[in-house]
């Protein structure tokens, strides 16, 4: 894998990790995208170079080669590497409501939490209230983690 796939990869799972998780084969997909900006690079680059005219200074030259570089560079990231914002934003809004979807619903949990915390038949019992401050525990991080996504999801998505 060259840098700009390693690139990629590490602004992909920084910005769009949701996307990394539905790849196949992340290597793979990377390393093609790496050689696919790579070769975008170097067409851009000779066609930049061909419309400037060389110069006699040889410091010059360098310079103008270099920046011709970075230019095609930085046009090959930008279509092929970088997210716009709407895509960030909507894989995190599409990962949030897929993770909602298999969680339970928020209502019910919030009824058991209510009869957990009310029903104590047996307090003499140290293993029943054991397994009910157990599953409450569960229950309440499983509504905050709902609370969490619920958040990220627009109005009317």
């Amino acid at each position: 894998m060259n840098r700009y796939g390693i690139l990629a990869r590490e602004h992909w799972t920084t910005h769009a990790p949701s996307r990394v998780n539905q790849l196949e084969n992340p290597d793979e997909f990377f390393t093609e995208l790496g050689e696919q900006v790579s070769e975008r690079v170097a067409s851009l680059s000779m066609i930049l170079e061909q419309e400037h005219q060389p110069s006699p200074n040889y410091l010059d030259q360098v310079g103008r080669l270099n920046a011709i570089r970075k230019q095609a560079e930085e046009v090959a990231l930008k279509d092929l590497v970088w997210l716009a914002p709407e895509q960030v934003e909507y894989d995190e809004v599409e990962a949030a409501s897929q993770e909602l979807g298999e969680l339970p619903d928020r209502a019910e949990l919030e009824q058991q939490i209510r009869y957990l915390q009310e029903d104590q038949s047996d307090p003499d019992s140290a293993l029943l209230t054991a397994v009910y401050e157990e599953r409450l525990a569960q229950m309440q991080q499983t509504v905050a983690r709902i609370v969490e996504l619920e958040a990220k999801i627009p109005e009317g998505y």
